[in-house]
């Protein structure tokens, strides 16, 4: 599948978009993770500030919070495969660009992990909706999980639409059987070809006639039956064309005295 020159410039936004939200889901994870600290996303609550015991902290420590804590893992789960869906399509829609011949299977496997990506994030950005009602709401989930759902609900759309156009395309421009050059053409039958004298208007050999008609060509005549010995027959030949050879007939025609 050949894709047209201007949505070559929709791929490399597919691959801005998904850049960008992996790059700021992973950053935002290391920040309020903290140094040392990969377990889950976004803790705010440091070992620091729980030895001491600090209640003034924000604390978001998702562990920490027994009510939501199975919730907001299966958040973090979701919204890490969203992520991780991202950075795979990235690669697969950065390889169907620079791919010489562009195949349906590269770019369906990109829309299909967009979707992955989609619902995995939707499904995050309810849970963590879910979470903001509770006493230790997790905003920084959820508002990424918006952005990530809404770019990948717009990537989708478009590569499904790039996809279509794609396919129309090649439905345009693949010939028919009907419309392939040098087609079997079923012979035809040639018609005679006729002299141009006017004594020969048959191609093929007719029966003896004892009454001679000087229109009509063609037959091997006895001159002794019809013709009295004082006339004189000249013998002439002439080539008729037959449809399948060329052969020479003899005719005959008298010129009668006084």
């Amino acid at each position: 599948m050949a894709i047209a020159r201007e949505n070559i410039a929709l791929l490399f936004f597919f691959v801005a978009a998904d850049c960008l939200v992996f790059i700021v889901g992973f950053a935002s994870n290391k920040w309020w993770s903290g140094p040392g600290v990969f377990v889950s996303l976004w803790r705010r609550c440091s070992q620091e500030a729980e030895e001491e015991e600090d209640e003034s902290w924000d604390c978001r420590y998702w562990s920490d919070v027994p009510d939501t804590g199975g919730a907001l893992l299966a958040a973090q789960i979701t919204l890490s495969i969203s992520l991780v869906s991202f950075l795979a399509s990235t690669v697969l829609s950065a390889v169907w660009i620079w791919t010489p011949h562009r195949t349906w299977g590269v770019g369906l496997a990109d829309a299909i992990l967009h979707v992955l990506a989609v619902v995995s994030s939707m499904i995050g950005l309810v849970m963590f909706a879910l979470d903001a009602l509770g006493p230790t709401p997790n905003e920084w989930g959820f508002w990424l999980c918006v952005v990530a759902t809404t770019t990948g609900a717009c990537l989708c759309l478009i590569q499904i639409e790039m996809l279509f156009v794609e396919y129309r395309s090649d439905e345009k421009t693949t010939p028919s059987p009907a419309q392939l050059p040098f087609q079997p053409v079923a012979p035809q039958p040639r018609a005679p070809i006729h002299t141009s004298s006017a004594s020969s208007t048959a191609t093929h050999r007719r029966p003896v006639s004892t009454h001679f008609n000087h229109q009509e060509a063609g037959g091997w005549m006895d001159l002794s039956l019809d013709y009295p010995a004082q006339s004189r027959h000249t013998i002439q030949s002439e080539r008729i064309y037959d449809n399948s050879r060329a052969m020479t007939y003899p005719y005959y025609s008298r010129e009668m005295d006084g």
